[in-house]
Parts: C-alpha cells; sequence; structure tokens
C-alpha cells in the first residue's frame, strides 16, 4: 500500500514538474521572441534614422 502511495507522489509530481517545465519554456520562448523583435525594430529604426539624415 505504500508502495503504491509513493508511486503516485512521484507520479503526480513528475507531472507537475513537466507541467510548469513547459509553462516556463514557452513564456521564456515568447518572451525572448518579443525582445528580439523590440531588439530588430530598434535596430532599423536606428538605422534607417541614419541614412535618412
Amino acid at each position: 500500500m505504500l508502495h503504491r502511495v509513493a508511486l503516485f507522489i512521484l507520479f503526480f509530481v513528475r507531472h507537475l514538474f513537466d507541467r510548469s517545465l513547459q509553462f516556463i519554456l514557452s513564456f521564456t520562448f515568447k518572451f525572448s521572441a518579443g525582445n528580439l523583435e523590440f531588439n530588430l525594430r530598434l535596430i532599423t529604426e536606428s538605422i534607417s534614422t541614419q541614412i535618412f539624415t
């Protein structure tokens, strides 16, 4: 009985860990993608202002 409970707890913790890991990974991916887009926009704006002035 105790063995089953331990297995269940292990499985549950692993499931929670997988979900939180997926959430953290997707969040960091979205954040870095947005950051990259922002940096690219800044770079293109600075280049265009340098060209046109």
